[in-house]
């Protein structure tokens, strides 16, 4: 299944100049796209715990989707064949259910929620397995 975001996140990575931060951008998004088993998301990876981790801010994880805003979220979700609006994603993902759900707040950056792919896709009740694209393969050795 060809994922558009993902593909564009790729994309963003590879553009980067220096090797050493493709390295440390592709393992992140790797970190985000990890999924739990059933109801075992303590300990998945949040955004904030990835910018803290790899040294990156939170904008950029956002505008390399690395992590994913709301309107982004919901374009991977379109990838994923589970269409919605931002508007519906905003009023059926609220932070109350972030927290039933995940045990946690979203993390948040000024007013917008920043989501993991594995958070998104443990919020909709789908969470499958997702492999890093494999452009980005080399820099996970």
């Amino acid at each position: 299944m060809a994922l558009a975001v993902l593909e564009r996140a790729a994309k963003n990575i590879l553009a980067l100049r220096d090797p050493n931060l493709r390295r440390s951008h592709a393992r992140a998004l790797k970190d985000s796209l990890e999924v739990r088993p059933g109801d075992e998301t303590a300990d998945l990876p949040t955004a904030r715990s990835i910018a803290d981790y790899f040294s990156i801010d939170l904008p950029t994880l956002v505008e390399t989707l690395i992590c994913l805003d709301r309107a982004s979220a919901v374009a991977f979700l379109h990838d994923m064949n589970k269409p919605m609006t931002v508007a519906t994603f905003n009023k059926r993902f609220t932070a109350e259910l972030h927290e039933d759900l995940l045990g946690r707040a979203p993390t948040v950056w000024g007013k917008k929620h920043v989501y993991t792919y594995g958070e998104v896709l443990h919020l909709v009740e789908y969470p499958q397995r997702l492999t890093l694209p494999g452009s980005l393969n080399r820099y996970l050795r």
